[in-house]
């Protein structure tokens, strides 16, 4: 019966009288649970793949729980398919154990279709009527992964890819200790170039707002010269020079000296000024304005019109007026004469001649459009590589009478009809979230798909996904880019957790939908753990049934029972300090997660350190379950840190997760007597972040730095002597760990 060619037919028969799924329903798109819809395209699944994909059918008897059979013709697919079942479906909405189904022992009644299949078979039944849905939206994942899943031979290189993706994630955590450790797991795989070693080590130091170590670093930024940048590290560079220069410049009484520093920095660098490569970001067009301003001779016009791109930097562009209007300051000129005005013509081709692809284009394009002219715009647009450019040549060129037939050089005319065949169909920007999922299912220009994600994604809102059917969207994207949803998720926590008093509630099938995307990873990385930390946090706020927390607590159980690791452990205490103060529907479950870190923990004792005994002591508390004996020499060794003097030392906290904030601060008094710990969590640069900032001489920030204005806040106002602490996790866990490894600092 493993013949493919008789495979339909039993099917047939098997979605037939008595099962009231019936395949002429599912042809028909005539659904009769909706949850059936999913049954339809694993059928369409396995047709077109000549049913070698795994197959998964209900059966479904009158008023009776739905029974799910699954298996298929491949033996490697067939056994595979029961672990992958357990890991999407598992045990929360069915009866499914992983077993595989005993065939032998069913009557004749109880004998169908997959009855007849050679290789392992696995059956299941829902816990409820109204379970299917919840098994169809797992089941919906497993198919886009099914869908998705490379061939053999690209594994090596699919895990170079995810590594990267990884990487990604803890830039955009500001996990510097996963960032670190994933950066040199990428350079360990021997699959990286020279030259994207560099770039590695750019993004790297940029992702985590390292900005003084990026551009004081000669060494890397000469091996950066005379490379043509991506945009991404272009951005980079830009975004530092902006936070070392540009930022002091705005904010200064006296902004000459920063304005000749940042002279002196970029003199040798003037390669990474050619091009804008399209880009509009704030902080760039500042940043390429002030090197204008200090590198070329610029004319009022021509600084205007720069300025004019700059939408909020009135401070800095004033700044650099007062700077040119002194008669006494004049402009440092390169490669041209101070005492020759040449035209615009003669500039234009300077600047072209000079590989300055921006201001050239824009010369060319205030010019009389003539062959010449043409031939070069063309040129230059091809150069800069954006859409943007793109379409100002093409109007550039409608606006003249040439001959393109004749006029046109090979090269400029063959990116000409290139372009303006795409001219009329560009990617617009999106409203929000929904429209950008929808860019991504029709799989449209996904490079700048990402600059929409990365630039504009903080000012959507989150509302539009707060329903169901636009929750799902998020599964359909991510079975087309699961890089971009998932960067795309942490986005959108980061979101919730800055309004959670507005969209806890609403946001619940949202939270529930990116759980599940990341509850059914096959493998979880240390951002990943973080992230489903967070989202359990957020779900627990959202009130949960009795029936919805059990089925949590049993997801949660198996994630720890699959990562649990000594790596992991301040991830799984912080896991059930969040599960200790929300409210709890089942004692018995979420005890069970507890007695299974309990008993892990005990095997790792001679690496438990003192903190990690205080939180377990604290968390016994909260558990009402008393310690096993054998942790009381954790405390007898450790028990010296008690000894040393730490009064008067200053602690600052900055977290979103308030209660992560208080029972960290209230167990960091415990540990050490006297010492004074403030937390906050103010969403702008207030009055007393500012003070704590100051007067900390720990400052631990829990939260994501690319986005967040307290994080520049207090790097603005803290003394740079005083130790800045970013701990991995956002829990009360990896706040008291950081805090334990580094205090002893402060007082040498």
């Amino acid at each position: 019966m493993n013949n493919p060619n008789k495979i339909e037919e039993g099917l047939v028969e098997f979605l037939s009288s008595p099962n009231e799924i019936s395949l002429h329903d599912l042809e028909q798109r005539e659904f009769l649970y909706p949850w059936c819809e999913e049954v339809a395209e694993w059928w369409e699944l396995g047709k077109t793949t000549n049913w070698n994909a795994p197959i998964i059918l209900p059966l479904k008897l009158s008023e009776e729980n739905t029974i799910w059979f699954a298996s298929a013709l491949d033996s490697r697919i067939a056994n595979q398919l029961g672990i992958e079942l357990l890991a999407h479906v598992g045990p929360s909405f069915s009866d499914f154990n992983g077993n595989i189904w005993e065939k032998d022992s069913q009557t004749s009644s109880d004998k169908n279709f997959f009855h007849s299949l050679e290789h392992n078979v696995y059956r299941f039944t829902t816990s409820s009527p109204d379970s299917d849905e919840k098994i169809a939206k797992y089941l919906r994942l497993f198919r886009g992964s099914v869908q998705k899943r490379p061939p053999s031979q690209k594994i090596v290189s699919t895990s170079s890819q995810l590594m990267r993706s990884e990487f990604d994630k803890a830039l955009m955590l500001g996990d510097g200790v996963q960032a670190l450790f994933l950066k040199n797991e990428l350079l360990k795989t021997g699959r990286l170039s020279a030259e994207n070693q560099i770039y590695l080590e750019v993004r790297y130091l940029a992702g985590l707002s390292k900005s003084p170590d990026l551009i004081t670093n000669e060494k890397l930024l000469n091996k950066l010269t005379d490379r043509k940048l991506p945009k991404q590290i272009l951005l980079d560079l830009m975004t530092s020079y902006h936070a070392v220069f540009v930022e002091e410049i705005e904010d200064g009484e006296k902004p000459e000296k920063k304005i000749e520093e940042f002279r002196t920095s970029t003199r040798s660098f003037g390669t990474f000024f050619r091009t804008r490569r399209g880009l509009k970001d704030s902080k760039l067009l500042k940043t390429f304005l002030l090197y204008e301003v200090c590198h070329r001779e610029i004319k009022d016009d021509d600084f205007e019109k720069l300025a004019s791109e700059v939408t909020d930097g009135d401070k800095f562009i004033q700044a650099l007026r007062d700077f040119l209007s002194p008669p006494s300051v004049t402009p440092v000129v390169v490669d041209s004469d101070p005492d020759i005005v040449p035209d615009q013509l003669e500039r234009a081709n300077a600047a072209f001649l000079a590989m300055d692809w921006d201001l050239a284009f824009s010369l060319f394009l205030q010019l009389e459009p003539t062959k010449d002219t043409v031939n070069k715009a063309l040129t230059c647009a091809e150069l800069l590589k954006n859409t943007e450019a793109n379409a100002e040549v093409c109007r550039f060129i409608e606006s003249s009478n040439i001959n393109l037939k004749t006029e046109l050089a090979p090269n400029p005319k063959e990116f000409y009809l290139k372009i303006s065949s795409k001219i009329n169909n560009p990617v617009k920007g999106v409203a929000g979230w929904l429209e950008w999922l929808e860019l991504i299912s029709i799989e449209k220009d996904m490079e700048e798909v990402e600059k929409l994600l990365e630039h504009e994604s903080g000012t959507w809102s989150i509302k539009p996904l707060c329903s169901d059917d636009s929750a799902n969207a998020l599964i359909d994207a991510h079975e087309v880019r699961r890089d971009l949803i998932e960067k795309a998720i942490i986005t959108i926590v980061t979101q919730l957790q800055e309004e959670e008093e507005n969209q806890s509630t609403i946001a619940k099938p949202l939270i529930d939908t990116m759980l599940i995307i990341n509850l059914t990873k096959d493998a979880h990385s240390a951002s990943d753990l973080e992230i489903i930390n967070q989202l359990t946090q957020l779900f627990l706020t959202t009130g949960l049934s009795a029936e919805e927390y059990l089925e949590l607590i049993k997801e949660l159980n198996q994630l720890f029972d699959d990562n649990s690791s000594y790596n992991n452990l301040s991830w799984a205490l912080d896991l059930l300090d969040i599960l200790a103060t929300h409210p709890c529907p089942s004692d018995e479950a979420r005890l069970r997660l507890f007695s299974s870190v309990i008993e892990f923990s005990s095997r790792q004792i001679h690496r438990l350190n003192f903190a990690h005994y205080k939180t377990l002591q604290f968390l016994s508390s909260d558990y009402s379950t008393p310690l096993p004996k054998a942790f009381d020499q954790v405390a007898n060794q450790t028990g010296d840190e008690e000894v040393r003097n730490y009064d008067n030392i200053k602690i600052g906290i900055y977290t979103l997760i308030e209660q992560a904030g208080q029972r960290a601060a209230d167990l960091l008094k415990e540990l050490y007597p006297n010492i004074s710990v403030n937390t906050n969590n103010d969403h702008a640069c207030t009055d007393r972040l500012r003070a704590i900032a100051r007067n900390s001489d720990i400052f631990v920030f829990c939260a994501r730095v690319s986005t967040h204005q307290a994080y520049y806040c207090v790097k603005d106002h803290r003394p740079t002597e005083n130790l800045f602490l970013q701990p991995p996790g956002r829990g009360r866990t990896s706040i008291i760990n950081i805090v334990a490894d580094n205090i002893a600092k402060v007082l040498n």
